[in-house]
């Protein structure tokens, strides 16, 4: 679960691990116990890129409104369910708060320095 904005973003993964229907939900809410009014898929496979993507998580860059989803995916050219990579891509908002479908890409976030706050 996530905050922005005054409203809860309720995240979970979909359909079988091991399968090519795996993907990411959410549901948006007014507070962290609901209710919650489910949204749909922001996640799933992209044929040209890889299969089975679910088992996220969501950081926001400190001091900034941008947002990144950690998960798993499953490359082209592996059969296997149970071996995949880890992925991070952006994870962008609509005006309306609503998730944009995240795109999945080969080259993910840039690495980006986090300033140390003194204590």
């Amino acid at each position: 679960m996530i905050q922005r904005n005054g409203i809860y973003y309720l995240m979970w993964s979909e359909g079988g691990w091991t399968g090519p229907d795996y993907s990411v939900a959410y549901a948006m809410g007014p507070s962290p116990v609901g209710p919650f009014k489910p949204m749909g898929k922001i996640l799933s496979q992209d044929f040209r890129i890889a299969r089975g993507a679910g088992h996220h998580s969501v950081v926001q860059v400190p001091g900034t409104d941008e947002w990144v989803i950690a998960y798993h995916r499953r490359p082209l050219n592996e059969q296997q369910g149970e071996r995949r990579q880890l992925a991070l891509d952006r994870m962008e908002f609509n005006p309306d708060g609503t998730i944009k479908p995240v795109v999945m890409t080969n080259d993910g976030v840039a690495p980006r320095p986090i300033a140390r706050r003194a204590h």
